[in-house]
């Protein structure tokens, strides 16, 4: 985890504020013990952009040529917290539906809508 500016730092500037960017924590009121705690950020999962782009224009963190084919994954690394149970069932029930009934080449094209 770095602040986007530190992206074009060396290594060890980088390195070095890690220590500092683990102490950003966010957690829901029920965990809050009143101490400190840290998470080592630099373990955090990574999941892979594709074509994103960078610069002058939006980085596309969401590759749409192969989200479906990710997202599976991301439901399995990822649990459900209280409350999200529905959500990720109703995703996984969807995510099985379509590879049940179409082909991989035709299951996620994009879709045109009738003119009206």
């Amino acid at each position: 985890m770095h602040p986007a500016g530190l992206h074009e730092r060396p290594d060890a500037d980088r390195a070095a504020l890690q220590p500092l960017l683990n102490q950003i924590m966010a957690h829901p009121l029920a965990e809050y013990t009143g101490r400190p705690r840290t998470t080592d950020w630099s373990q955090a999962p990574s999941y892979p952009a594709g074509d994103a782009t960078s610069g002058e224009q939006e980085t596309r963190w969401v590759d749409p040529e192969v989200f479906f084919d990710v997202l599976p994954a991301v439901l399995d690394d990822v649990p459900a917290r209280p409350g999200e149970e529905a959500l990720y069932a109703l995703l996984r029930s969807v995510l099985d539906e379509a590879a049940r009934t179409t082909s991989t080449a035709t299951r996620w094209a994009p879709r045109t809508r009738p003119s009206v």
